[in-house]
């Protein structure tokens, strides 16, 4: 597909009108198999998340997760729920300043917990 007709600074609002464009555009240059290994890949990386999160007395899942998202949070015995709210938003803190690893750190059930997405 040729996209010449574009300008450099181009870029593709992230509107309801134009999804279906960006979903062609994507399928033009990934193609489904390309998203079929994006997708397994995803699964692969997050059922490996899930064994070394379970693997750790001190973290603990949100729940099984059955997509490429996991929930989990750090759970110190010696800390009670609000303490481990504030570990948890200082461990993404560290995680992204100093490892350069970006966890979301969503509010779910009224805790704190880091999400990861994996693709």
């Amino acid at each position: 597909m040729n996209l010449d007709f574009l300008p450099n600074d181009a870029f593709i609002e992230p509107s309801g009108q134009n999804d279906i464009l960006k979903l062609y555009l994507s399928l033009q240059h990934i193609g489904l198999k390309g998203y079929d290994q994006l997708i397994n890949e995803g699964y692969l990386r997050v059922e490996e998340f899930v064994k070394q999160v379970k693997q750790r007395p001190y973290l603990e899942l949100a729940s099984e997760p059955d997509t490429n998202i996991c929930c989990f949070r750090g759970r110190p015995k010696n800390l009670d729920e609000r303490q481990c709210d504030q570990w948890n938003l200082e461990l993404q803190q560290f995680l992204l300043h100093k490892e350069r690893v970006f966890f979301s750190l969503p509010t779910y059930r009224g805790k704190r917990w880091l999400r990861a997405v994996f693709y």
